[in-house]
């Protein structure tokens, strides 16, 4: 009796995992399922009414001009918690620098663009990119 009640609370578990619909993905996920996007990357999770996310935002740019081999993304953590769970984001803004899927740096609150550089900076020395990087939804690609 014990291993048909088992038996038949497994299978429940199987059909309730198997029914659910798929989730929908954001912009920043499709995005990075993409194998061939550079592996150099500057992460920024923020959210709309952040003003320290918002006066980041000129900070970035100036920094994104002198560094184009890396890619910029900005996250929004209320529409994209997957992702914000998967860095482990407990406040934004923050800025988080990858170097072949591996965190090389990660800042949180407001910084200028000195400090942004500096990260910057630190991806470039991590070392030479790779194809693809790790993320959600990526490949993980060994050097």
């Amino acid at each position: 009796m014990k291993f048909f009640i088992l038996s038949c609370v497994a299978l429940h578990c199987v059909q309730v995992t198997t029914k659910r619909k798929p989730r929908r993905r954001s912009k920043s996920q499709v995005h990075k399922s993409s194998v061939a996007a550079p592996s150099a990357q500057f992460l920024f999770f923020y959210t709309p009414w952040c003003p320290h996310c918002e006066s980041a935002q000129p900070e970035i740019e100036k920094v994104k001009a002198r560094h184009p081999s890396i890619e910029f993304l900005d996250v929004d953590v209320e529409k994209d918690p997957a992702m914000a769970s998967f860095y482990q984001i407990k406040s934004v803004p923050t800025f988080v620098a990858l170097m072949n899927g591996k965190e090389v740096d990660r800042r949180q609150g407001f910084v200028n663009a000195s400090q942004l550089e500096q990260m910057a900076e630190k991806i470039h020395s991590a070392g030479p990119p790779l194809v693809g990087s790790v993320g959600p939804g990526r490949l993980a690609l060994s050097a």
